[in-house]
């Protein structure tokens, strides 16, 4: 039987990288950030690609990204915008368990720069008006939401272990 992965879900500055390697490492499973593996790939960061090409064209490349990886026993942390593309968030789906990283945007807020952290938003919009938007569809792809507030990141590792 090939082991399921675990995907992370959550806004940007909630720890899907951070906690990605942790439970990783913890439960012996491989680990894939989508955004390093697009500006890796890319040779540029997430910002300067926003920049270059347009955030369309960004969302297009990263949503043909998340749909060609094919991995398995993984611990997956995409773009906190995957909610967004329906097919990219449903192909994830089916791969494995969707755990969402709730974390109250007072803890993100001074944990980003929304201006060189090249997140997908509308002109003008705020962190704020980007998690009002986007905490539904975390919530409804999520197999599994875990309330981290300000919970350490070990905890949250377990909390996620003990739910998967």
């Amino acid at each position: 039987m090939t082991r399921k992965n675990i995907v992370l879900t959550g806004m940007p500055g909630s720890g899907k990288s951070t906690i990605g390697v942790i439970l990783a490492k913890e439960l012996c499973m491989d680990f894939v950030d989508t955004d390093e593996l697009i500006q890796s790939r890319e040779g540029m960061t997430l910002q300067e690609i926003i920049d270059t090409t347009g955030q369309e064209a960004f969302v297009e490349l990263e949503k043909k990204y998340i749909m060609e990886l094919d991995v398995a026993g993984t611990v997956i942390a995409p773009g906190g915008s995957v909610v967004l593309y329906e097919d990219a968030i449903s192909s994830l789906k089916q791969s494995g368990t969707v755990v969402f990283l709730h974390v109250p945007i007072d803890i993100i807020t001074p944990r980003i720069n929304l201006l060189d952290r090249g997140t997908v938003r509308n002109p003008g919009e705020t962190l704020d008006d980007v998690w009002r938007y986007r905490k539904p569809l975390y919530r409804k792809y999520a197999d599994v939401i875990i309330d981290c507030g300000r919970m350490e990141q070990m905890e949250i590792v377990l909390r996620i272990i003990a739910k998967v």
